[in-house]
């Protein structure tokens, strides 16, 4: 019975398992490498572990309690994980499966449109090799890709009217991170404009609904203020009501973002991957990837607007719809024929060398191996209570705590400042994100000279000092 399965199923068996088998040993390896950050991984590693300990999942590297980030739900049952075993290895995982999975709806998508199997499989294996896929199960590790497999499935669920898996598929997507009620409330707009009226306005009401509740109730109410997000559009307004009116009030602000050079830019990477396969009349399958779109476009952060970071996580898979739409309006029409499975794969990794940063593991992936067997050593004699303060590539590694923090070089190290911490370590030959080279000679003179501290490891710029007793 076994064999039958997986003899029926055997593509997409395959091709899920080796994806996130590469997904998860390249998120190891670049953990491994002291390349993850305690912003982001060490913000979830920390509160995950709170949480499976049954304790308040204050996160001390944000200040607050982590739904009060993005009022990601879906943290608690991750946790149940790591009940079993503590490790972040777990959120690895999590992650792998997660963006892997998408390619079980993709491919039934596909199918549905009525793709033959061959060009089925290829667009699933455009899905699995888009550039972006692959660079953000890179960056850390973020509840969003959860999401991800959801979002694919909802489409599905919704065209097919399997309203139940559109209900489960939409609170999965929703409990994933508050942002992702925008693309919810644009999907619900996709869907009732294909005419499943009814489960369009309930999936728009659905997103709009949590979307007020996680950005006026549920992040005020742990933060003290509104999402964080909001300042990266002060241009436009200091909340999130004067940044819709003057999004609409004000278009010569937009239109200048969403027409710059650096917008093209993001524009031409998102599209390449597809570029070869999409026709503009089905366009219509971008619509739910819209409000993210204008988001990433309008935001005075960069990162938003490339393909390494996770900000376009809820764009890329509606391109992957484009595609198939498009691949069947080609078949309708007999157009393109020169448009082959091979060709399109081929096309396909030449995007994936141009845009997936595989390339890092051999330049800026190897910034610190040089002194990472002492690293290794040093984190290992950190076995007692107390906070840690450390570079921000060394705590990600510490974060199984109730209080870890990166070393920030605008913060003044004063007695009461250094006083929380039961461990100092420093990296002072490649001071991480936030730190400086001067800002690390100050720490250490200053820990040299603080009674409270000894130094119990100096080897090869990596430097320990523990609070004495």
């Amino acid at each position: 019975m076994l064999f039958d399965f997986y003899h029926r199923h055997r593509f997409l068996i395959v091709a899920i398992g080796a994806t996130a088998f590469v997904f998860l040993l390249a998120s190891i390896l670049r953990h491994e490498m002291l390349q993850s950050n305690l912003f982001d991984l060490g913000i979830f590693d920390q509160a995950v572990y709170l949480i499976s300990r049954g304790a308040h999942p204050y996160v001390t590297t944000l200040g607050f309690h982590i739904l009060g980030d993005h009022a990601a739900l879906v943290l608690y049952p991750i946790a149940l994980l790591y009940a079993l075993v503590p490790h972040v290895y777990w959120l690895f995982f999590v992650q792998a499966v997660a963006l892997a999975l998408g390619a079980l709806p993709v491919f039934q998508l596909a199918r549905r449109e009525g793709l033959s199997p061959e060009w089925s499989k290829v667009a699933t294996l455009a899905y699995l090799a888009y550039p972006a896929l692959f660079n953000i199960n890179l960056f850390d590790f973020h509840t969003e890709v959860v999401g991800l497999p959801a979002l694919l499935w909802a489409v599905w669920a919704g065209l097919s009217r399997r309203y139940l898996q559109l209900a489960i598929a939409v609170a999965i997507v929703l409990a994933s991170k508050a942002v992702m009620s925008l693309t919810v409330v644009m999907l619900g707009v996709w869907l009732f404009l294909k005419r499943e009226r009814l489960a369009g306005a309930l999936v728009g009401t659905a997103g709009l609904t949590w979307f007020y509740l996680s950005s006026k109730v549920v992040i005020p109410m742990f933060t003290g203020g509104p999402p964080a997000a909001v300042g990266r559009y002060s241009y436009l307004g200091h909340s999130l009501g004067e940044i819709v009116w003057n999004v609409f009030t004000q278009p010569t602000l937009v239109l200048g973002r969403l027409f710059g050079p650096e917008a093209l830019v993001y524009y031409i990477g998102l599209l390449v991957p597809v570029a070869l396969a999409i026709h503009w009349r089905k366009a219509t399958a971008m619509v739910p990837a819209l409000a993210m779109l204008l988001m990433n476009v309008l935001s005075d952060m960069s990162a938003q607007r490339d393909l390494v970071h996770q900000y376009s996580l809820p764009i890329f898979p509606f391109l992957i719809l484009w595609q198939i739409q498009s691949l069947k309006h080609f078949e309708l029409n007999g157009t393109r024929r020169w448009l082959t499975p091979r060709v399109l794969g081929i096309w396909m990794l030449i995007s994936f060398l141009a845009f997936a940063k595989f390339g890092y593991f051999f330049s800026l992936y190897t910034t610190r191996l040089t002194n990472l067997p002492a690293a290794k050593q040093a984190m290992n004699l950190i076995t007692g209570p107390g906070g840690v303060l450390s570079e921000s590539a060394l705590a990600s590694h510490l974060s199984q705590r109730e209080r870890v923090e990166m070393i920030n070089a605008e913060t003044e190290p004063t007695e009461e400042y250094l006083g929380r911490y039961g461990y100092v370590l420093l990296d002072t030959t490649n001071p991480a994100w936030r730190n400086s080279a001067e800002y690390s000679r100050t720490l250490q003179q200053r820990l040299e000279t603080d009674p409270r501290f000894r130094r119990v490891f100096n080897d090869q710029g990596i430097q320990l000092f523990a609070r004495i007793l």
